[in-house]
């Protein structure tokens, strides 16, 4: 089974929501994926951009193309401010 990894600021992290009420998990619970929330309140897409250069080592990915977790980005959100 594939692995979703959720990278995004506050509202991927779920901001002033309890932590099971956050969308990465409730796209788990409601579709039975591997979801792995790396969403950081206050992150911009500059941020999100730096941490795409260590997310290989830190998701654990190891194995073919067929196994590869898929990667979903939310932000922007910060960076109007």
């Amino acid at each position: 089974m594939r692995k979703l990894i959720c990278l995004g600021d506050s509202l991927t992290f779920g901001l002033r929501v309890p932590h099971s009420q956050a969308w990465p998990r409730r796209v788990s619970r409601e579709t039975g994926l591997e979801v792995q929330n790396l969403g950081i309140s206050g992150d911009t897409t500059g941020g999100m951009l730096a941490r795409l250069q260590n997310l290989a080592t830190t998701v654990g990915y190891h194995g073919t193309a067929e196994n590869m977790p898929v990667l979903l980005i939310l932000g922007g959100s910060n960076d109007i401010f």
